[in-house]
């Protein structure tokens, strides 16, 4: 219902608009002389007279005061109509919520591991790039210390999608993690992320700082309990898998903005 519902207002929008540019054009049309009428009036004049005839801009520079008065009620006409046009456009926008960005939102956190260990656990081995960002990435960064220009930077680059790769070798058995990631920021080098969960904490820098991370497993989510090194911040990161089989990496600030990467198989 609501798909047709904006049809229909995008239909109406664009009829408002050709309505009104087509009446606007009517009116702001200045009303020229015929052909036939300039050729007569041209005509009646003798050799003589022509060099003494007062013709529109002339070398005087000035309109005759009916002309330019008609011109004067032309241009003020013209810019009623625009502006009554700008306006009904305006209104009908609106209710257009198909032509507005919308914000994504965090799907609902479900896991499906591709191949597991003995114990269920899921391996998260393979090769991955970034696909699509859900979340609002700006407050996250904000929360996270970051400035004006960390934050439009990094919108600049779409937050890296298709660019951030994660290279993983998952050793389920050991319960060890080699990761390798490609940062957003092309200026970095790639993260080498060794990891035995469990045990002990793992420095490494990703785009938002230097963090130090200590790993646990949380049902089939990899967890880890991190901070920023400079200002010891915290932040959760957690790795998983969604219904799709696609690898997650979900990150949730100091103030609770939750942010979801989500990468497809390379």
């Amino acid at each position: 219902m609501e798909e047709v519902l904006q049809s229909v207002l995008r239909a109406l929008s664009e009829f408002v608009m050709t309505f009104f540019t087509f009446f606007a054009g009517i009116f702001s049309r200045k009303e020229l002389p015929s052909e036939s009428e300039s050729s007569g009036a041209t005509s009646s004049l003798g050799e003589g007279d022509r060099s003494d005839a007062q013709l529109p801009f002339a070398s005087s520079g000035a309109l005759p005061d009916a002309e330019r008065d008609r011109t004067r009620q032309q241009e003020e006409q013209k810019e009623e109509d625009g502006f009554l046009l700008l306006s009904l456009c305006g209104l009908c926008c609106l209710h257009d919520d198909s032509s507005r960005p919308k914000k994504k939102q965090p799907r609902e956190r479900t896991q499906q591991a591709s191949s597991s260990s003995s114990g269920g656990r899921p391996n998260f081995g393979g090769e991955w790039m970034l696909e699509r960002v859900d979340g609002d990435v700006d407050t996250f960064l904000d929360d996270m210390g970051q400035g004006w220009f960390v934050r439009t930077g990094a919108l600049a680059i779409d937050y890296g999608v298709g660019r951030v790769e994660i290279s993983c070798r998952h050793d389920v058995d050991e319960d060890v993690i080699d990761f390798v990631k490609v940062l957003a920021d092309p200026l970095q080098y790639p993260a080498h992320i060794p990891v035995r969960i469990g045990q002990g904490t793992v420095s490494y820098r990703d785009d938002i700082g230097c963090l130090t991370t200590a790993s646990k497993w949380d049902g089939d989510a990899l967890q880890f309990d991190a901070a920023l090194d400079n200002s010891e911040l915290p932040v959760t990161l957690r790795m998983y898998y969604d219904i799709e089989g696609k690898f997650v990496e979900e990150m949730i600030s100091c103030r609770g903005t939750t942010i979801i990467y989500v990468f497809g198989a390379k």
